[in-house]
């Protein structure tokens, strides 16, 4: 088996068989390039919440949460660490209240972006149809995906 998580996943891929290595380059580097430009810097972000589980963060986010102005778990790093990601003001919110709402701890990430979020939607389309002009293969060993 193979795994990767995030941009470790397309190493993962290319382990696989899936793509090529000069492929993956390309791949991540048009990511990389969309996401950065997705939203204004300091318009979104990511904490990691420490000491709840999934349904409980999951809550925390529905609570601060707003129409306009989202946060939303992300990552399930391992048990008891839950990445959440979305609009700054509110991962801002989660930072300031984590420990009242019931979490150990809540550390802010040193990302430009709302990363593993549905904020990153927005960039969906066309990021879909850059991948179009690539081939990929069917995996020679299995890849275990994170999503």
């Amino acid at each position: 088996y193979t795994v990767g998580h995030s941009l470790g996943e397309y190493a993962a891929l290319v382990a696989s068989g899936v793509m090529s290595a000069e492929d993956a380059v390309q791949i991540v580097a048009k990511r990389g390039a969309l996401m950065a430009t997705a939203f204004p810097k300091g318009t979104g972000s990511m904490a990691a919440v420490l000491g709840l589980n999934e349904p409980e963060v999951k809550a925390i986010c529905d609570k601060l949460s707003t129409a306009d102005l989202k946060i939303e778990p992300a990552n399930l790093n391992c048990p008891g660490q839950i990445v959440v990601s979305g609009h700054q003001s509110k991962i801002d919110e989660l930072v300031r209240d984590g420990k009242s709402l019931g979490a150990k701890r809540v550390l802010p990430l040193n990302v430009s972006g709302p990363f593993h979020s549905s904020m990153m939607e927005v960039i969906s389309d066309e990021f879909s149809a850059f991948l179009d002009q690539f081939e990929f293969n069917d995996a020679v060993v299995p890849v275990v995906q994170n999503t």
